[in-house]
């Protein structure tokens, strides 16, 4: 939950099966008290003229965690979705007309990172970039990296927030252009605080 000012809050409310009805109440407990609001219905969004059929296979039952798996659908549409065990899309963010790559939830479980394309700010072509997505649908952004512009593949959210990526390096040896690999760490605004070439 998430004070809004005012005595209001917000709740959001994740891992929901599309195309459902759900029922819900919210319930408020301080100290020996409770006080509930009025039962509430929702039906949730329909997944499946956007997103490609997904099955899911559980192998072993009894070590099952009865989680989610956060993937991304490369193209034809690029996606950023969250899948429950049974298979059912729970969350996903379209990514129109791009490819995208990995994603990473953030510590404070707020926002998915995940690699994609840019427009360039020099050039206005686009480039790899890491984007973020809010949880709840509020915030999309791109991180202010220049280096981007010669982004590897991958990328980490550090247990501080900070992101830790595998980056292109290039460099000139002799006369001669090479292109070598470098790990930088940002802040969650686009800072750089280390980086180590390869």
């Amino acid at each position: 939950a998430h004070p809004l000012g005012d005595g209001a809050w917000e709740v959001l409310l994740l891992g929901l099966k599309p195309s459902s009805e759900y029922t819900w109440r919210p319930t408020l407990a301080a100290g020996d008290e409770t006080v509930s609001g009025a039962t509430k219905a929702h039906v949730t969004g329909d997944s499946s003229t956007l997103l490609p059929d997904a099955d899911v296979e559980l192998l072993d039952d009894e070590r099952s965690t009865r989680g989610y798996l956060l993937l991304t659908i490369v193209e034809n549409p690029a996606a950023v979705v969250i899948l429950d065990q049974d298979g059912h899309y729970v969350w996903w963010h379209l990514v129109p007309d791009a490819k995208i790559g990995g994603a990473r939830l953030s510590p404070d479980r707020q926002w998915l990172y995940y690699l994609g394309e840019v427009e360039d700010p020099g050039s206005g072509e686009p480039v790899g970039g890491l984007l973020r997505v809010r949880l709840d649908g509020t915030g999309l952004g791109q991180l202010p990296l220049p280096q981007m512009a010669t982004h590897h593949h991958d990328f980490d959210i550090l247990p501080d927030g900070n992101i830790l990526l595998l980056l292109h390096d290039a460099r000139e040896i002799d006369g001669l252009e090479f292109v070598a690999d470098q790990l930088v760490v940002v802040t969650p605004e686009g800072e750089e605080v280390w980086h180590w070439s390869l």
